[in-house]
């Protein structure tokens, strides 16, 4: 089952869905009809929600992950709500790969007006008792896989003088906990890409968006739940469509 958003997280996501800046405003749910939605770490979890809302409000999804079976599923749970979507299974954290989809993207939809860079992992520990292993995966998803994925899509976007990025990350990058450092320093290198790109974007019609989620009921809190610290809990509501 994918989860459905509630209102909290609904209002995040309407920051994420614009494709232009908007200073001072709180504005309606955002309409993305005609718009291309590009989602990494859409397989399942906050990944497939976010597509899932996407293709809902009426954009085309483009639904990226590792997991082709399962990513092939979210698919089909978006069409058959009436929604528009196509998945492609590539590894995001190897540039080669980031560079034949933008191409295939490009020539088949266009340039995305919205890159959300959702692709992720992480077990919460002490640094001293992960492999190095895990520490490199941990590095390549989130930050590698973002910094590679916006790299490929952000020429088309700036050329064409519109276009959003959006980054998820966790409430660890503004209220670190102990026991998941790894996990911690990686989501303060993408609030880090959040504000470098708002920097950037300053004066033009791109803007970039942090998403820094507190706990949500997906499968990645599930696995870390017995070193769950005491943070706020998003509540979400059932998906439209249940999956087995």
């Amino acid at each position: 089952m994918l989860p459905f958003f509630g209102p909290g997280m609904i209002e995040a996501l309407n920051d994420l869905f614009r494709t232009q800046p908007v200073w001072g405003k709180k504005m309606p749910a955002a309409s993305l009809v005609g718009k291309i939605v590009l989602t990494t770490g859409a397989s399942s979890g906050l990944g497939a929600a976010i597509a899932e809302e996407a293709a809902f409000r009426g954009a085309v999804s483009i639904l990226v992950s590792r997991n082709a079976d399962r990513l092939e599923n979210v698919e089909r749970v978006i069409r058959a709500c009436g929604g528009t979507a196509t998945s492609y299974a590539t590894d995001v954290t190897i540039a080669e790969n980031c560079d034949r989809l933008r191409a295939s993207v490009e020539q088949s939809f266009g340039v995305p007006d919205i890159v959300i860079n959702n692709a992720g992992t992480g077990r919460w520990a002490y640094l001293e008792k992960m492999s190095y292993a895990e520490v490199n995966e941990m590095i390549d998803a989130p930050f590698r896989a973002a910094l590679y994925v916006t790299r490929a899509f952000l020429p088309a976007q700036m050329a064409r003088g519109t276009g959003a990025i959006g980054n998820v990350s966790s409430i660890a990058c503004y209220l670190p906990w102990s026991g998941a450092t790894a996990y911690t320093a990686l989501r303060w290198a993408m609030r880090g890409l959040s504000e470098a790109l708002r920097a950037d974007f300053n004066g033009t019609r791109l803007s970039a968006t942090l998403l820094a989620c507190a706990s949500v009921d997906t499968e990645h809190f599930e696995e870390n739940r017995a070193r769950r610290p005491v943070i706020p809990i998003l509540k979400t509501h059932k998906s439209r469509v249940t999956t087995t």
